[in-house]
């Protein structure tokens, strides 16, 4: 008997652990996740759930193959600059604050795999923190 083919469960995850995320602890989650072969773009999904957003633009990085699934405005990027746009979007969402250290821990691989919008990302929340002065 053959298994059935995987479905991708990530954003039903995702959402259970959005709501979830107060009561977990987000590296064991993780960690549980990635032992059940969770796919980078996967984990990135959840660890932007749990808002451990370090982690998930790690994962979203760690992307290198067709693993992602891709959306059709974005048929044409490689798989790097979709990991990238990915992060970014991720980072989006996070504090200020939090933002800023995965931003310049990943400003090389950023610029690298997608300049334009690693630099639209970074001056749109450079305004963004001014304003909070």
């Amino acid at each position: 008997s053959t298994l059935p083919p995987r479905r991708d469960n990530a954003a039903t995850i995702a959402a259970f652990l959005s709501r979830a995320a107060p009561h977990l602890h987000p590296p064991t989650t993780l960690s549980l996740l990635q032992s059940h072969s969770a796919q980078p773009h996967e984990s990135a999904a959840i660890a932007a759930a749990l808002q451990d957003y370090a982690s998930a633009a790690s994962f979203a990085l760690s992307v290198r193959s067709r693993s992602a699934p891709s959306s059709s405005s974005s048929a044409q990027a490689s798989p790097l600059r979709l990991g990238a746009r990915a992060a970014l979007k991720m980072l989006s969402a996070a504090p200020v604050a939090v933002a800023e250290e995965v931003y310049a821990r990943h400003a090389l691989e950023l610029l690298e795999r997608a300049p334009e919008e690693a630099c639209k990302e970074w001056l749109r929340r450079y305004e963004e923190a001014c304003k909070e002065w």
